[in-house]
């Protein structure tokens, strides 16, 4: 039995372990859709019938995000560091990450063009500015690049999650600024009114570009991620009362299974999928397997990229043999990419805003 609460302290949990095992599912998600004739069925598309390798992990990103993010805010409710810290860690990775897209990536396999052409492409540019900005989930095309494969023209396709999970962050800010986690009923309004503006946009998209991708629901997904960022907001604000336990995880398991082709059996699925990842993260015996180096985000950057150029250069490769080049190539491009980028970005923040030295209950 662990509580909630105590998991969530520092050196207490699984957290980046767990985030580092989603950053690898996505390029294992991947790997299906650049190698259909070899690679069979997504096993654990084939087992729940509703959510793939990928989009689990996407939604571990996002419930994970939404715990430590509001953990992050009352441990230092200070808007300026708030911020700092937030767009530190997305935004230096992500602009070395498209720099290397456009200068060196994209203009190389553009099809029919030469490197000069390449660069000199209005939508190259318009993707560029598009993926910086954060501003929209949406995923802007480049003309002849990557044509043939299965994400055609498309740089970097997991970039469609950053927007939102920046607009989250948004989110608990607008929360803890006006006292939604000192105050139940405050938190239940701002709750109210983030999961009914989740549900008009699903229904409804707008126009505005800044919400049409909150509640956009993208193929393969049954549920918008932003909805788990949200469970793990209230998982946070009453994580004094949340009790996980071990016992119900094989009954759990066993009736996601049975119900999968029923009515309703996709939300037994993600509430069991939530429970798993709130008992891994509490298992004291994972710690030990916990990385030195926060390599999840430069694995979530850069897999795709490679992936994309390796099914270029062997479109008929097996399906497990490209994972044994694509992981080895990956992690060493998020090792530097932690070691050089998104290290000292963090180091620097937290010298220009040290954090009070309290407890995250």
């Amino acid at each position: 039995m662990y509580r909630l609460d105590d998991v969530l302290r520092a050196g207490r949990n699984n957290f980046d372990l767990l985030r580092l095992c989603a950053a690898l599912a996505v390029v294992v998600g991947h790997s299906y859709v650049f190698y259909p004739r070899t690679s069979g069925w997504d096993l654990l598309l084939l087992l729940t019938h509703h959510e793939s390798t990928g989009s689990l992990a996407v939604f571990t990103f996002f419930l994970i995000s939404g715990m430590l993010v509001s953990a992050s805010w009352e441990r230092d409710p200070r808007v300026l560091a708030y911020l700092s810290h937030r767009i530190m860690r997305l935004w230096p990775a992500l602009w070395v990450n498209t720099l290397l897209l456009t200068f060196l990536v994209v203009p190389l396999w553009s099809t029919d063009l030469s490197y000069g052409q390449a660069l000199r492409n209005p939508s190259l540019w318009h993707w560029f500015r598009h993926t910086l900005s954060l501003w929209s989930g949406t995923v802007v095309p480049v003309a002849q690049a990557f044509l043939g494969l299965p994400f055609k023209a498309t740089p970097n396709a997991v970039v469609w999650t950053l927007p939102l999970e920046f607009k989250a962050y948004l989110l608990v800010l607008a929360m803890g600024w006006g006292l939604a986690f000192q105050q139940t009923w405050r938190f239940i309004l701002a709750m109210t009114l983030a999961t009914l503006a989740l549900a008009w946009t699903y229904l409804h998209p707008p126009a505005l570009a800044v919400l049409a991708d909150w509640g956009r629901l993208v193929p393969g997904y049954t549920a918008p991620p932003v909805l788990f960022f949200l469970f793990g907001v209230l998982l946070y604000r009453y994580r004094t009362r949340v009790v996980i336990h071990a016992w119900p995880l094989p009954l759990a398991l066993l009736l996601t299974y049975l119900v999968r082709d029923r009515r309703g059996g996709e939300v037994v699925l993600l509430l069991t999928w939530t429970w798993l990842i709130l008992w891994l993260a509490a298992w004291p015996r994972l710690r030990a397997w916990i990385p030195a180096q926060d390599r999840s985000y430069g694995v979530y950057l850069y897999a795709f990229p490679v992936q994309q150029m390796l099914a270029c250069l062997t479109p008929h490769l097996n399906h497990w043999l490209s994972l044994f080049i694509v992981l080895p190539a990956t992690w060493a491009l998020a090792g530097w990419s932690w070691r050089f980028v998104e290290h000292p970005a963090l180091l620097w923040v937290r010298r220009r805003y040290p954090r009070p030295r309290l407890s995250a209950s």
